[in-house]
């Protein structure tokens, strides 16, 4: 993943998208945002929605295509159905055919965030990011607490060197969830761009604590800025102390970073 010297500004920007671009996506977004879709519901699902859903936690989102398709034929009037094929085609890499549904299920339910967020993501995918941050704005209108909207939206001003606006995004993360190890390591990078030493070791800090036990790697990286925030402070003892742990932790950049460390003491 990291094939250059991290420090290198290019690497760091790879680095925070990495970890930042709203890691719900995937497998997983499409049974949270399926089921989320189900559980808001005023009437129970029927049973193409749940054996779609049974589907989608086996992977296998051809079959739960299929379902959901012979749900709308049943009923072209449930925005979940549009909702879940969008979701779907998603996953299925049809990003086409996910706008077309997805739009379909928010002209039905305006108040659909997830809708909103997931049409965003496909344009931020697309790089477009002026239309990405429209929609995940509007995601956050209807949902202020969409922690994964205010991902991508510090992601895109992040990389237009806006630090102090990411800074922002990240602190509301971390008002709505004090446990989001990813909004403290982002807000630590943030501060680490502004030349905020003392501040990007600390939340650094607190997202080592909070990276859960398998984290290894997002441990490494978080030990390497530490590591380099106290090497620009001047902290050399300290610096080694986080390479190693760095290194450790499985990321052999640091071991040329310590080696640069002990050749200028």
């Amino acid at each position: 993943m990291l094939g250059i010297h991290i420090s290198e500004a290019q690497e760091w920007i790879a680095r925070h998208e990495n970890i930042v671009i709203l890691l719900a996506l995937g497998a997983i977004f499409v049974i949270a945002a399926i089921d989320e879709a189900i559980k808001k519901r005023p009437n129970k699902p029927n049973k193409y929605q749940l054996a779609a859903q049974k589907y989608t936690y086996r992977g296998d989102f051809r079959s739960a295509r299929i379902q959901i398709e012979e749900a709308i034929a049943q009923d072209p009037s449930d925005d979940l159905n549009y909702f879940a094929l969008g979701v779907i085609f998603y996953e299925l890499k049809q990003p086409d055919k996910a706008l077309y549904n997805l739009r379909q299920a928010i002209s039905m339910n305006r108040d659909n965030y997830d809708g909103w967020f997931l049409i965003g993501r496909i344009y931020y995918d697309r790089y477009n990011y002026e239309k990405a941050m429209r929609y995940f704005g509007i995601a956050l209108d209807i949902n202020p607490k969409m922690t994964k909207a205010l991902f991508g939206l510090a992601s895109i001003v992040f990389d237009r060197n806006q630090f102090d606006v990411a800074a922002m995004y990240y602190r509301r993360i971390i008002e709505i969830d004090p446990k989001k190890a990813n909004a403290y390591y982002n807000l630590g990078g943030c501060y680490y761009e502004k030349g905020m030493y003392n501040e990007s070791i600390k939340m650094h800090k607190i997202a080592v604590d909070l990276f859960h036990k398998d984290k290894v790697e997002d441990k490494s990286y978080a030990y390497y800025w530490m590591g380099d925030a106290n090497r620009e402070l001047g902290n050399k003892e300290k610096a080694a102390e986080a390479f190693k742990l760095s290194i450790k932790w499985g990321y052999k950049g640091a071991v040329e970073a310590l080696r640069d460390l002990e050749r200028s003491k």
